[in-house]
């Protein structure tokens, strides 16, 4: 007989009926065959991506790091050793190097980390032990929620009790129904769950079971496509992308942020949503906000989506309603007003910081200047500049400088901005503008307090070194001074960062930047609200009305030339902005340009090839927004066989300038530099670029020492 096992012995009873006569003369004892071995070890290692050795109530790596051990099995977890109790040598990184994901010296009060990059340096506490990554809390949450998803399809096709409802607690009778279910409010996404907040049901709290809701592949294509189109300009960046995308995969994000996203992103869809349906998924989202019992981050968040959605569609009375509740409910939960040391996590408190700046931001446009609709002084704001989106996008905690808004902060040196992001900077010349609408404002005022005569001594004087004009221009130039290499508007950035969805905002940047000079140089141009009597400006310095005209003229073409560099870089696949507020932009140029650019250029060659570089970035624009057809209509033929009229008779002639402009956009004002589209205010938008106040023949502006050195990052312009 060979060595090794007996051979199989077949039997005539079934298989999975083990013979046990035949198995005892074999000499064998009974056994069970065996299986294929299946993952058993606890959430928390394979969220980890380490072997566990599947102790139980909890497991020796849980134990070490003193972090919650949960089962697939949905047994509560287990944390077994308080931190307390530990008795080890090893200390805990600080918060800043695990974010980064970086090692830590552990010094203490500050590693070496932090002292070399400035950064603050905070430990966790005793009490609250190790935490995971927010990558493995994401493995985490989908662990849990793909095993309570499978508990919940076998309890259903059992025809049981939920299982949300079973671990609750609750018993039958005291089991909400769905009715009252429906009924609540808060927000569903939340990221800095402690352990003993969270229970197994947490995903399955999820508001996404609306069956008026979209399909989860569609709300995924509609989110992306908000993060592409709209996130990336002015002060839209509000959302933690990547943290929104995973809620949304996660089915965690509350329908209400969920139906304002969707109605955004309807429209940049290809092909688009129907613009009932995106009306319907809005209208969804405005009940749900003006039906909540308090204010909260989700129902600010929507405020401002809605915001968006209202301007995109041309409904501005709206977007002044939204926009105020969102300012409204920002200053009740404090978000003006860092938080505490200490108290919130960094991605947390940027968070809370863009929320509030883009309420500040949205509400600041809509008032126009006027004391009366201003929310919130600035002096009353205690908050840092948002900092660079690559920081926030991949939570690395970065010193930016506090915010002076509407007043003087030459104080703040240049470097202290080397971690502010285009949003921040946004920002800033968003006090500017207001400071800009505020002198028209009160101009306003004091012309119409002396019945109009506009040479009276009353009238501040702009030239005067202390003038809000001199003001305004000086934290114009400062502004310019203090914007980082890496957001100045190159040729070569422009080729390589072509595709990028972010360099749409530079490019916007630059262009607000000159438009807020031209705006600003108008009082010494006529047809404008704010524009000085001639007998006033005949008191001014001489040659100053003179290079005031000029420095509204060369940065008017200035807004024709960084289009055309760009449309010059980028010949292959034109950029498409996704801003609406560049058709307000071109038409000011146009219309400085037709008013005062006309002595060289009799026959309007000149004039008609910058004409025809901008109507063409406002015509891809146009597939988007409504509002922008009204200048897509504009003709460059047509005005150019104006401007021979115009040099030769008009020069002087206001109400002749403003029939032409009339003939050829009708829909216009007379004085259109600040309200020119119908439906559209110049206080519902504003704001930046970066551009020199006598603007060079090329964009290559002056680098300093580093000018040769690649960015930080390959992928800067892809965040805000």
């Amino acid at each position: 007989m060979p060595d090794g096992p007996e051979p199989f012995i077949r039997s005539s009873q079934p298989h999975h009926e083990p013979n046990e006569g035949v198995v005892a003369n074999a000499g064998v004892s009974a056994s069970p065959r065996k299986r294929k071995r299946v993952k058993t070890g606890c959430l928390t290692c394979r969220a980890r991506k380490v072997k566990c050795d599947e102790a139980r109530p909890a497991c020796n790596h849980c134990r070490n790091l003193t972090v919650e051990c949960r089962w697939a099995d949905g047994s509560p977890g287990q944390w077994f050793v308080t931190p307390s109790t530990i008795i080890t040598s090893k200390s805990p990184a600080c918060l800043t190097c695990r974010y980064a994901r970086s090692k830590c010296s552990k010094a203490r009060p500050s590693c070496a980390r932090c002292l070399l990059y400035r950064h603050e340096c905070q430990y966790p506490k005793p009490t609250e032990g190790r935490a995971l990554t927010s990558s493995a809390e994401a493995w985490m949450k989908r662990l849990r929620t793909g095993n309570s998803q499978r508990e919940d399809d076998r309890e259903v096709t059992n025809h049981d009790i939920p299982s949300s409802l079973g671990r609750a607690g609750l018993a039958p009778q005291e089991r909400p129904t769905v009715e009252s279910a429906a009924d609540t409010t808060g927000v569903a996404i939340q990221h800095n769950h402690t352990p003993t907040q969270e229970t197994g049901s947490t995903p399955r709290t999820s508001r996404m079971s609306n069956n008026n809701l979209p399909s989860p592949d569609r709300i995924q294509r509609l989110a992306v496509a908000f993060f592409q189109h709209v996130h990336v300009y002015r002060a839209n960046a509000f959302l933690h992308r990547d943290r929104t995308l995973a809620a949304i995969r996660e089915r965690t994000l509350s329908e209400t942020i969920i139906f304002a996203l969707c109605a955004i992103g309807s429209r940049f869809t290809s092909p688009p949503e129907p613009e009932e349906v995106a009306k319907e998924w809005a209208a969804q989202a405005g009940h749900l906000v003006t039906t909540a019992m308090e204010a909260s981050r989700e129902t600010i968040t929507t405020s401002l989506l809605l915001t968006i959605y209202t301007q995109q569609a041309g409904r501005f009375t709206q977007s002044h309603l939204w926009s105020t509740i969102a300012i409204s409910q920002a200053v009740a939960l404090g978000l003006h007003h860092e938080s505490p040391p200490g108290t919130r996590s960094f991605v947390h408190s940027e968070r809370d910081r863009r929320l509030f700046f883009a309420c500040y931001a949205s509400n600041r446009l809509i008032a126009n200047g006027t004391p009366e609709s201003i929310q919130c002084p600035a002096s009353r704001i205690k908050l840092r500049l948002p900092c660079d989106g690559f920081n926030f996008q991949m939570e690395l905690n970065v010193e930016t400088p506090e915010s002076a808004l509407e007043t003087d902060d030459s104080h703040v040196p240049a470097w202290m901005y080397r971690n502010v992001g285009v949003m921040g900077f946004w920002v800033r010349l968003v006090g500017v503008r207001v400071m800009i609408r505020r002198y028209f404002h009160n101009l306003r005022e004091t012309i119409s307090t002396i019945s109009g005569e506009r040479c009276n001594t009353n009238i501040p004087a702009p030239w005067s070194p202390n003038s809000p004009f001199q003001a305004c221009m000086a934290k114009l130039a400062w502004l310019r001074e203090s914007l980082p290499v890496r957001l100045q508007l190159t040729r070569d950035r422009v080729t390589r960062r072509h595709g990028e969805p972010a360099l749409g905002q530079v490019v916007m940047f630059y262009l607000w930047w000159n438009e807020c000079h031209v705006e600003l140089c108008s009082v010494a141009l006529s047809g404008y609200p704010q524009s000085l009597g001639e007998n006033f400006l005949s008191t001014a310095p001489a040659g100053w009305v003179e290079q005031t005209r000029q420095g509204a003229l060369r940065h008017a073409q200035a807004i024709a030339d960084i289009l055309a560099l760009v449309a010059r870089e980028t010949p292959g696949e034109p950029l498409v902005i996704y801003d609406h507020t560049i058709a307000h932009v071109v038409y000011l140029s146009i219309r400085v340009q037709l008013e005062l650019d006309t002595a060289d250029d009799v026959d309007g060659a000149k004039l008609k090839d910058r004409v025809d570089t901008m109507l063409a970035f406002v015509e891809r624009t146009s597939v988007y927004f409504h509002p922008v057809y009204l200048v897509k209509s504009l003709d460059a033929s047509r005005l150019a066989e104006k401007v021979a009229l115009v040099s030769s008779s008009i020069s002087n002639d206001e109400a002749s300038l403003n029939a032409i402009l009339l003939e050829l956009l009708p829909d216009c004002t007379a004085y259109g530099a600040t309200s020119s589209i119908r439906g559209y205010e110049s206080s519902c938008e504003g704001v930046l670029a970066n551009y020199q106040l006598a603007p060079p023949a090329t964009f290559d502006f002056p680098m300093g020492p580093n000018s040769g050195r690649m960015d930080r990052c390959a992928h800067e312009y892809s965040y805000c």
